[in-house]
């Protein structure tokens, strides 16, 4: 079913229960009325009828029966008995009608002084009329033609209104939800109309202020994102075959220019040397973009455990001992708890370790091996890790372009490397629920912020 469907629908449902209430409400309210409007009139014929039948007073008498004659509508199927109080006396009144009134209308009439009782459309009304003769019970029958005529049409109009009622907000639900409906499938329709050649295109977000504009600019949002994505990707395809390039052209070059002529061994040595020194480089470069591709940002391609971030930092100093033992990384912890669970990260070690690794070596490469502090803080809320060197630093208008694949900024083209390292690396760390920045001042150095939020 169509949302507009489902919206007329709704629509014609909730109107037609509150039309139902309310027809109901209005049927029963008309009919209690009109049957205590109906007994009020029995009562008053019962009154008559006994002042009629049983008022000494010849004159009395007179008035009354004209008032019933002249002045009183005859009820339908009216009829009046006068019996005796006494209930063996009663019982050789009564005929067979009367028989069957249940007891308490009689005992009813007879404490209080008056009883009601009605069944299906007959209406009995009984009074106690004491005289001097002795007491009396008069009892007054009529039946309610009219009114069960009145409900009866009163049934059929609410019934037909009801169901004309059902259609008539049916077919203004269907025009209403088309309403509704016609700028989200305008949306649809100019979505379906942006596809990957032509990314550019942005929906139209109408006067800005209702939730139908929140939703194009939600799509417009999501389409800056794509198109971003596709200029990356189509950077990221375009750089990586340069620098895959650059060694092939290279190793393609010695191989040729070794096989063009015999040479002597010295030159074949050169050869060789400049042909493994660039296989190291695109082994190094083709190992870093496989890291890349493995990185999810959802974590589901590593496996994670809890690492202490202490001993972590402890043992990736001593590995850059071994492999740089000359570095000047400096090592500082300020102000740790003394709870375990707080310097605990669930992450992949090993990649946890990689990402340090390109920040680390990007501050001794960068600052040409003078000090380089890494420092680890830690409170209730968060844990923080920071690389400072005092280096070249970073210009600011390439800051913003740090984590981008293959980017190198305007002053380290004297500096070897491929781009990759920072991208790999904050990466990680986003896979890992952190955040990282950069904060650099050029020719001064820079600063390396690595921040998780600790999770209960």
């Amino acid at each position: 079913m169509t949302i507009r469907n489902k919206i007329a629908l709704t629509f014609s449902l909730m109107t037609g229960t509150l039309i139902l209430v309310l027809s109901v409400f209005l049927y029963l309210f008309v009919a209690r009325f009109g049957q205590q409007a109906f007994m009020s009139r029995v009562r008053e014929r019962a009154y008559i009828a006994a002042r009629t039948q049983l008022e000494d007073d010849e004159r009395n008498v007179a008035i009354y029966k004209d008032v019933r004659q002249n002045q009183l509508q005859t009820l339908p199927d009216e009829e009046d008995y006068i019996l005796s109080a006494n209930p063996s006396e009663r019982h050789r009144q009564e005929n067979e009608e009367l028989h069957a009134l249940p007891t308490w209308f009689y005992e009813e009439a007879l404490s209080e002084g008056d009883a009601e009782f009605h069944q299906k459309n007959n209406f009995y009304v009984g009074i106690h009329y004491p005289t001097h003769q002795g007491d009396h019970l008069v009892l007054v029958r009529a039946r309610d033609t009219y009114g069960a005529q009145s409900l009866a049409t009163l049934r059929h109009i609410l019934f037909t209104g009801f169901a004309l009622s059902l259609i008539l907000t049916f077919v203004l639900g269907r025009v209403f939800s088309h309403q509704i409906i016609q700028p989200i499938a305008r949306i649809i329709t100019n979505v379906n109309r942006i596809g990957a050649s032509n990314l550019h295109l942005r929906l139209d977000t109408g006067n800005g202020k209702d939730e139908l504009a929140e939703l194009s600019q939600t799509f417009n949002r999501m389409l800056d994102r794509l198109e971003t994505a596709f200029e990356l990707q189509s950077n990221f395809v375009s750089n990586a075959s340069h620098e895959l390039r650059t060694p092939l052209t290279t190793v393609m070059g010695e191989a040729e220019f070794a096989l063009k002529k015999p040479r002597e061994a010295e030159v074949y040595v050169t050869s060789l040397e400049n042909i493994y020194r660039e296989s190291c480089r695109l082994n190094q470069l083709t190992s870093m973009l496989l890291r890349l591709s493995q990185i999810g940002y959802d974590g589901q391609k590593q496996q994670m455990a809890p690492v202490r971030l202490d001993e972590l930092l402890l043992e990736f100093k001593r590995n850059l001992d071994e492999r740089l033992p000359d570095n000047q990384v400096r090592l500082r912890f300020e102000d740790l708890p003394a709870e375990e669970e707080a310097l605990q990260l669930i992450c992949n070690q090993e990649w946890m370790e990689l990402a340090l690794h390109n920040v680390v070596h990007n501050g001794i490469k960068y600052s040409d091996n003078q000090p380089v502090q890494l420092a680890l803080s830690a409170d209730v809320h968060q844990q923080i890790i920071t690389v400072q060197d005092r280096g070249i630093g970073v210009a600011p208008e390439d800051q913003d372009h740090l984590f981008e694949p293959f980017f190198r900024g305007q002053n380290v083209t004297t500096y070897q490397g491929n781009g990759i390292g920072l991208s790999l690396a904050g990466k990680i760390i986003r896979s890992f629920g952190g955040q990282i920045t950069v904060d650099s001042t050029l020719g001064q150095g820079t600063t390396v912020t690595i921040a998780f939020r600790r999770v209960s």
